[in-house]
């Protein structure tokens, strides 16, 4: 059987290296060969190379790459840069404010209730964040009014006496009556005169009443 195709061992029964990807040897058919048959590490485990780039989401040892989280690195709260090296970069809840990104992070403090100093996502409490903290009485989550609970986080309360509109009663009106609308009319005052005017007044009159008088006379 020594030396027969298929079998490790020559016929002087030493033994024969087969072609195979992860012998360490680069045989025929392969890029590479580095002993092993993982990935990325430079060749992967077919025996090709792995020619990435940094940002493109694959760890290459080869190229030097200690870490590669594609388009997130260098971001804020990962510990991979821009260069695929492991760095302690800034994040929410590390206990170091990031000013370009952070108000405030008290580490596992950082929390939504209402004893709070700073939020989970590293932002100074607030009204309108839907948490009633110690300082509010409310938080419907908005900066309006007239809702219940105004823009300072307080109650809205209704007035202890409420403004209504005047109601101004009707009056009846009496059909046929003289008095409209139940009121007496008030008698238009009588024109007086005195002087020449009254004279010329009187003497008119008398002289009427004697021409009746004398027209009168004469018919009987």
């Amino acid at each position: 059987m020594n030396g027969q195709t298929g079998q490790n061992c020559t016929t002087t029964c030493q033994r024969l290296v087969v072609p195979t990807c992860g012998n360490g040897r680069i045989d025929s058919g392969e890029e590479c060969d580095d002993g092993n048959v993982r990935n990325s590490d430079g060749c992967n485990a077919q025996c090709r190379l792995e020619r990435g780039i940094c940002g493109d989401g694959v760890t290459n040892a080869a190229l030097g790459e200690q870490c590669d989280l594609g388009s997130a690195n260098g971001r804020t709260g990962t510990d991979c840069d821009v260069f695929c090296r492991w760095v302690r970069l800034p994040q929410c809840g590390d206990r170091v404010v990031d000013p370009a990104s952070e108000q405030c992070d008290n580490g596992g403090q950082n929390g939504n209730y209402p004893t709070t100093r700073c939020l989970s996502n590293c932002v100074l409490p607030y009204c309108g964040d839907r948490i009633v903290e110690v300082n509010e009485e409310c938080d419907d989550g908005n900066g309006l009014s007239n809702d219940g609970c105004d823009f300072t986080c307080r109650f809205e309360r209704r007035a202890a006496y409420p403004v209504t509109a005047a109601v101004i009663p009707s009056i009846p009106r009496t059909t046929g009556n003289p008095d409209m609308y139940n009121f007496k009319r008030v008698p238009t005052p009588a024109i007086t005169e005195t002087g020449p005017g009254l004279a010329i007044f009187l003497i008119t009159g008398i002289a009427a009443g004697i021409g009746l008088v004398r027209r009168r006379f004469f018919r009987l």
